[in-house]
């Protein structure tokens, strides 16, 4: 059997993985669009009702009618520069597909790809990789700020129950909790996107001709991808167990009774066993979104490694190839082996 050389191998393993990233990030999309549109709809069933809502509750007129179209504008500037950034993602992902796979002689170093056609949406996905950077700093400021601003909204609604607000000191102490929680997220958000920006940047110059060796960048993106599996398995880990805990909790007897013989809580057994079985099936797909997530992840970092090694296969005897060549399409396997220099 003829052993293909070490650049076809990695152009063909760059065609496949592309193609199921694209798959995966349709998916994604889609997945994102139907939480948004939920999301929406929740809120805006609330501006629409929430004089006669609030009035049920005891809180009277006190809370402002915009505050819920506030909400609503607010959830929709979330979601709109994610789904823009996927969109732009798999645009460039499969328009490198294209430009790789029309390269001509790989051991003469000929591609036959039009950078012209690539230019356009890899600099527009970079564009959003920098709106998705400061996306996330700009997310943890207002999330940090909004939790600042329930606590004298609660006492406002709620006068009568001056014992359940937080006071001073203990308002401190949450919004410290939730800035130790913040800054690790924006951090690790700002280096793996940063690494995916010079890796497009650095596949879009050597497609324009400019002599820079795009397996550095490579490297360094499959390398933050990992670290991003590590983050998203632990938080897969998390919710599967969370999800464990809280089908136990519903399968416990006699709690929900308990809950229904409380009159501070109101509701009965049926309605405890249904909020639980709710909130697991809910904590079941995001487990499900983390593990497409880690998927992607694990695609791309192959999917990188494969365009370095084909852009860069025809640069000589001196280019700086691949440490290490990623020759399965299985997103789980880590079977590496050298390219073949013959």
């Amino acid at each position: 059997m003829t052993q293909l050389p070490a650049p076809e191998l990695a152009r063909q393993g760059m065609q496949t993985r592309a193609e199921r990233i694209g798959s995966g990030l349709s998916l994604l999309i889609g997945l994102y669009t139907l939480l948004a549109l939920l999301s929406l709809g929740v809120l805006a069933a609330l501006w629409a009702f929430s004089g006669s809502f609030w009035q049920e509750l005891g809180a009277g007129s006190a809370l402002p009618t915009w505050i819920f179209g506030l909400g609503f504008v607010l959830t929709a500037l979330f979601y709109l520069p994610y789904l823009l950034a996927l969109s732009a993602a798999r645009r460039a992902i499969l328009s490198l597909r294209d430009y790789v796979s029309s390269a001509g002689d790989f051991s003469m170093g000929r591609s036959g790809g039009r950078p012209d056609a690539l230019s356009g949406d890899v600099k527009r996905f970079i564009t959003w990789l920098g709106v998705w950077q400061w996306g996330t700093l700009a997310s943890a400021v207002l999330g940090l700020g909004i939790v600042a601003a329930s606590f004298g909204l609660s006492q406002v609604l709620l006068p009568d129950n001056g014992e359940m607000s937080l006071g001073g000191p203990e308002t401190v102490l949450v919004l410290l909790s939730g800035l130790a929680q913040s800054v690790p997220t924006v951090v690790l958000t700002w280096l793996v996107l940063g690494s995916i920006k010079r890796f497009f940047a650095a596949a879009l110059s050597h497609a324009r001709g400019t002599p820079v060796p795009v397996t550095p960048a490579a490297t360094a993106a499959g390398g933050w991808l990992i670290f991003s599996l590590v983050v998203l398995g632990l938080g897969l880990a998390t919710l599967l167990l969370s999800a464990l805990m809280v089908l136990v909790v519903a399968a416990v007897p006699g709690l929900g009774q308990a809950f229904e013989d409380n009159a501070a809580f109101g509701f009965s057994t049926a309605i405890f066993r249904g909020v639980m079985w709710g909130l697991a099936a809910l904590l079941l797909l995001s487990g499900l979104l983390y593990g497409l997530l880690m998927t992607l992840a694990a695609w791309s970092r192959g999917f990188a490694l494969d365009v370095a090694a084909v852009l860069d296969a025809g640069s000589g005897p001196t280019a700086l190839n691949p440490a290490t060549l990623n020759t399965s399409l299985g997103p789980w396997k880590t079977a590496l082996r050298p390219p073949d220099q013959r």
